[in-house]
């Protein structure tokens, strides 16, 4: 049924515990996984130099080298997890909104997304949104959301 998986992750401990689904997922029906990581430079603060565009370029062009190296750093991780398991691997670094990067690779004949909930609440859910919230309701494809922690009683 899921023999083609997205996996989206950042890194956190979160995606590592959706990582072990992914792989769970690619065992069951003997699957193959594409994990993904999508950088986000919207947090940088871009300085305008003297002449109006050398910082520009500098700062934006370090920002997405930054981040692809970290992505990359993330998913080699997550590859020698999954290689381990014998299961089948691709790698996707993009820059972007994590959130329409994610749904625009899910139109690439995939069967299902899985990705995790960091459990923002509150006004920082208000301010930033969520990833997995936007990646369920806009996706054309089943998601499994793995919570961030197992909920006490």
């Amino acid at each position: 049924m899921f023999k083609k998986i997205l996996f989206a992750t950042d890194g956190s401990e979160c995606a590592k515990r959706a990582e072990k689904y992914a792989i769970e997922l690619a065992k069951d029906e003997n699957g193959e996984i594409t994990a993904m990581t999508v950088g986000d430079i919207s947090y940088a603060t871009v300085p305008i130099g003297i002449d109006g565009t050398t910082m520009l370029q500098a700062t934006i062009a370090d920002a997405i080298e930054n981040e692809t190296k970290n992505g990359e750093k993330i998913l080699n991780e997550f590859k020698q997890a999954a290689e381990k398991e014998n299961i089948k691997i691709n790698t996707i670094v993009k820059i972007g909104k994590p959130d329409t990067e994610i749904i625009e690779e899910s139109k690439n004949n995939y069967d299902v997304i899985v990705i995790c909930s960091k459990g923002l609440s509150g006004i920082k859910r208000y301010l930033l949104g969520s990833v997995a919230e936007h990646v369920v309701r806009y996706s054309e494809i089943p998601v499994l959301v793995v919570k961030n922690k197992k909920r006490r009683m």
